[in-house]
């Protein structure tokens, strides 16, 4: 099938404005290997993606933070750590795009592309009942893995502002759908602290489990 002529020329911004994740996932996974045994396809693959090309100078990761798969930002991540920090020609990061655009088309077999909140995501819940409030779910599920996956690669784009002067977090209530507490707690960065919290909590009960074993072998 002929597709229309594309602003971008690389194949990865390509296949990303098309939505071709399968292809783009199958192409980054052999860039990671290539990467490791040719310093020369390592140097070509980072110029690729870190490189805005458009009217707008978006990046591989921008276009794909609109509507990719978790698995598709990971791979995307792990190619180029530092695209997460890189702006379009209005300032917005990925994240930004993540918070405005990202939707769950993807996410369940039955084609559903309502975000979650809509007066449509309520029709279709009433039409098809359970199935769509397990979809909402994976939404969420799978949205709060792509910030958190954005966020890490660094915290301080939580509060990188757009040309309108617009965090992340207000990016998030532009869309039709308000977003959920969970959702607000990782762009407050509350999650971050809260997910430390539990893994201070988990050693410190490994710790003690292995004291308790000591003890009990010594008597």
């Amino acid at each position: 099938m002929n597709r229309p002529t594309s602003q971008f020329s690389s194949v990865l911004h390509i296949l990303a404005e098309h939505a071709e994740w399968d292809q783009l996932a199958s192409r980054l996974q052999q860039l990671l290997i290539l990467s490791t045994e040719d310093e020369q396809n390592q140097e070509l693959m980072q110029k690729h993606l870190r490189s805005g090309e458009g009217a707008h100078s978006w990046t591989p990761l921008m276009l794909s933070c609109a509507r990719a798969p978790p698995h598709v930002i990971e791979l995307l991540l792990k190619c180029s750590k530092e695209s997460a920090n890189i702006p379009d020609r209005s300032g917005m990061f990925p994240l930004h795009f993540v918070c405005s655009y990202w939707n769950n088309e993807h996410a369940s077999d039955t084609g559903s592309a309502y975000p979650v909140g809509t007066d449509s995501s309520i029709d279709r819940n009433n039409e098809e009942g359970g199935d769509h409030a397990i979809n909402q779910i994976s939404y969420e599920s799978d949205l709060h893995k792509i910030l958190k996956m954005l966020i890490r690669s660094n915290p301080r784009i939580l509060t990188n502002q757009n040309q309108w002067g617009q965090t992340p977090l207000h990016s998030i209530f532009d869309r039709d759908d308000l977003p959920g507490v969970d959702t607000i707690k990782i762009l407050l960065g509350l999650s971050r602290i809260e997910d430390r919290k539990e893994e201070i909590e988990k050693n410190q009960y490994d710790n003690d489990n292995e004291s308790q074993e000591d003890d009990d072998k010594q008597d």
